[in-house]
Formats: C-alpha cells, structure tokens, sequence
C-alpha cells in the first residue's frame, strides 16, 4: 500500500527506472505470493483463532451430555451464556493494565475487541461446527479482524516502550496510535459484524463465483454484442 501510493504522488516519474520506485514495488508484490498467498495465510489465521474456543466448546458438549456427573461445568457454561446473552463482559481489561495512561484508552479498545472476536467465533462454531471449514468469505472476515487486532496490540506495545525510554519521537507515535486505533477498531467491527449477518450476501456472492467459474469468465455479453 505504501510503495503503490509513493507511486500514485510521483505520478509517471514513479515508473522510471532511476526513481528506484518500480523496483520496490516488483519486490514487495512478491510478499503476497511467497511462503503461502495472502488468501490461504488469512484462512489460516482465522481457523487458528477459533481452535481454542472449539475446544472449549467440545469439552461444554461432552459436560452437557452428562449434567449430573458434570455439574459445576453446566453451572459455569450456563452463567458464561447469560452473561453473553445480557451483554456483560466476562474477560478482564489484560492489555489496559500493561500500558502507561495515556494508552489507556486505546488498549482497552483491543481488549474489547478481543472479547468481541471471542463471541463471534463462539457463535459461528455453534453454528457451523466443523463445517466452518468451508465458509471462506465468513474466514476471510475473522481473519481480517485477528490481523487487525494483532495490530492494534503491537502498535500500542511499541509507542508504550518509547513511552518507558523517553524516545523523542513519542509525541508523533502517540498520534499514529490514535489514528491507526480508531480506523482498525471500525475495521473489526465491521468484518465481524458481516461474518455473522452477511449470510445472504455471501450466499449471493457464491452463487457469483460459480456462475463465472462454470462459465469460464464473464457470464452476461458485452453491451455492444448482438
């Protein structure tokens, strides 16, 4: 993205040889390619987030098939629902309590965000099982989110070390937080939100993609064909 706006301000000089610009943008376009393309890597990334949580709900199915043997587990499930369902927050704010104050307001967004991520996967795991598998415009979703909140955690974790040391380029590090914070938060909201409402679109986008696959490119004529 960097490299490719460099060269959209540069306008027609970006593509010569001697801007060194044309180069760059070769050698990071095969970032997206090498070690697994970016699509099969975001796959991986959101099925990787769901692994422990469908664990934990393995073990609430084994519980609830034996409540009377299991009964501590059942109370624990049945209160973790009704704390989901009238909306309190069951995790603790883990990355507020890491940061200095002034970061605090930016770190308890992950840290809501992380809670938000956690009650998506649930609900998308009770519903599609192990069939979640082949719901690749929903993974694409959850996998965008987990990117972004990895990268709201990092962001933060670096501006609060040159917080610690006193950097004198904090002042601006503060300020590339708060921008980057503010517009990744509303990224994760809304690729959550479309992982678990958009069923139709993605059912309409499907039905897309194979009308185009079946018919090996574009499926209506050209305006201009007779």
């Amino acid at each position: 993205y960097t490299v490719d706006e460099c060269l959209q301000i540069m306008g027609g000089w970006g593509y010569m040889r001697a801007a060194g610009v044309e180069k760059v943008m070769r050698d990071v376009r095969i970032f997206r390619i090498f070690e697994g393309t970016n699509e099969i890597l975001r796959l991986f990334v959101a099925l990787t987030g769901m692994q422990h949580a469908g664990v934990e709900l393995a073990a609430a199915g084994k519980a609830l098939s034996n409540p009377l043997a299991n009964a501590s587990e059942v109370v624990a499930l049945a209160t973790s629902t009704m704390k989901d369902y009238f909306g309190i927050k069951r995790s603790k704010t883990v990355l507020r309590s890491c940061v200095e104050p002034v970061l605090s307001d930016d770190a308890l967004i992950v840290d809501n965000c992380i809670m938000m991520f956690g009650r998506t996967i649930t609900h998308l795991l009770k519903i599609y099982r192990r069939s979640i598998t082949d719901q690749q415009f929903i993974l694409g979703r959850v996998g965008n989110a987990a990117i972004d909140i990895y990268a709201m955690a990092v962001i933060i974790s670096r501006c609060n070390k040159s917080l610690l040391t006193a950097a004198s380029t904090v002042e601006i590090e503060l300020e590339i937080v708060k921008a980057f914070v503010a517009e990744a938060h509303q990224r994760v909201q809304l690729n959550l939100q479309q992982a678990c409402n958009d069923l139709v679109h993605f059912k309409r986008l499907e039905k897309i993609s194979k009308a185009v696959t079946d018919s090996g490119g574009v499926v209506q004529r050209h305006p201009v064909d007779k």
